[in-house]
């Protein structure tokens, strides 16, 4: 999982990815480490890590990366395509 967009029936969409993903972690904090449900790898070092990902990931199998501004709301339908 890398976002959330709703927490105890209250929509979190408009506060930023930063702050989003500071709720997902503490929601999967009480997750068992066996649990199937994790948090996926993030980076906010875009130069060096995320680039280094980009290139090591698909020979494990990752399809792709997801980058997003930590700093933005979730705009629904804006990363269609």
């Amino acid at each position: 999982m890398f976002d959330v967009l709703e927490v105890g029936g209250v929509e979190v969409l408009q506060r930023p990815l930063a702050e989003r993903r500071q709720v997902l972690e503490d929601l999967l904090g009480s997750v068992p480490a066996t649990s199937l449900i994790v948090a996926s790898m993030h980076t906010a070092d875009f130069d060096a890590e995320a680039r280094l990902r980009f290139e090591v990931l698909p020979a494990q199998g990752i399809e792709g990366l997801i980058v997003k501004a930590a700093d933005e709301p979730y705009l629904p339908g804006g990363d269609v395509g």
